[in-house]
């Protein structure tokens, strides 16, 4: 199998094995959510991770490989919040 062909084999599987998760959290503060997202970046190292804010449920949203729920929700309330999966 050529370099080429085999980059964008392992791209598709990689794309296929992402997974995105979605909580809602009583995260306020953009400073309180640049905590939970370090913290979570040390447990889930190359993952896209972010907050909406502005968004009644004060959204946290994960996009990553093999993100463990439990861990999430544990590591954020570690850090003193809820976090609740959303459908």
């Amino acid at each position: 199998m050529d370099d080429q062909l085999q980059s964008q084999s392992i791209t598709q599987i990689q794309t296929v094995t992402a997974m995105v998760k979605v909580y809602k959290t009583d995260v306020v503060e953009s400073s309180q959510a640049a905590q939970v997202k370090d913290e979570l970046l040390r447990e889930f190292p190359g993952s896209t991770i972010s907050f909406d804010l502005e968004d009644c449920d004060n959204v946290l949203r994960i996009e990553g490989n093999a993100i463990n729920g439990d861990k999430v929700r544990s590591l954020v309330s570690s850090q003193g919040f809820s976090c609740k999966v959303l459908p």
